[in-house]
Order: C-alpha cells, then structure tokens, then sequence
C-alpha cells in the first residue's frame, strides 16, 4: 500500500508543477508585436535642443 499512497503523492505533485508551469507561463511570454503599446511613439519636435551654441 505504501508504494500506491508515494506513487499517488509523486503523481499529484507532477500535476502541481505542471498548473503552475502553464500558469506563469501566458505572463512571462513577450508582448504581442501588434499591440498598440508595441507601436513606435512619434516624435513631435527635436528632443533635445541646446539653447547656448557656445563651444568652448
């Protein structure tokens, strides 16, 4: 009877890892390419721009 409860036990936990493994799995992925925040931003004007053109 023991060697059925530890094949049961290892059984279980096989099973356990398994949910957990295809839990975390979906968040861990990387980001879908045609999402809206995969889009490039757009620049509006120069970033950055100096306002002394002094060069020493």
């Amino acid at each position: 009877m023991a060697a059925r409860t530890r094949f049961a036990f290892v059984f279980w936990m096989a099973v356990a890892v398994a949910v957990t493994i295809l839990g975390i799995k979906p968040w861990t992925g990387a980001p879908g390419a045609q999402s809206p925040s995969a889009a490039p931003i757009a620049a509006r004007e120069t970033i950055y721009r100096p306002q002394h053109w002094n060069v020493f």
